[in-house]
């Protein structure tokens, strides 16, 4: 069964480089094979290493930016509540801030009917 996880995967080279270790003097072809095998186990605890200070890197920024998001909406409200009260809520000007001003009702049937 194949091993999947980063635990495994590193423990399995470790152990195969030990091993190679082991047997270099009685094979000494193998060892640009574990030295190859070294080289790619160093790489690849580097760039998980790397990965998790990202991930935490990448929450951090998420918070902060959560945080300057939920600063921005209060911003928002507390410019249009200003705006709405210096001009008025039926000032078309509103219109440009997002706001829709109040209007009078239009009178549709009021022709048509005798």
């Amino acid at each position: 069964m194949p091993r999947n996880s980063l635990d495994d995967v590193f423990h399995d080279f470790s152990s195969l480089v030990a091993t190679a270790r082991k047997y270099e003097s009685a094979h000494p072809g193998i060892a640009p094979f574990r030295q190859a095998l070294e080289d790619a186990q160093v790489r690849a605890r580097c760039t998980r290493t790397l990965r998790d200070a990202l991930a935490a890197s990448k929450m951090e920024a998420t918070q902060q930016l959560r945080l300057s998001v939920d600063e921005g909406r209060e911003a928002v409200i507390r410019l249009r509540s200003f705006v709405k009260g210096a001009l008025g809520s039926r000032d078309e000007t509103l219109a440009d801030f997002g706001m829709k001003p109040r209007r009078r009702r239009s009178r549709k049937g009021a022709i048509g009917k005798p």
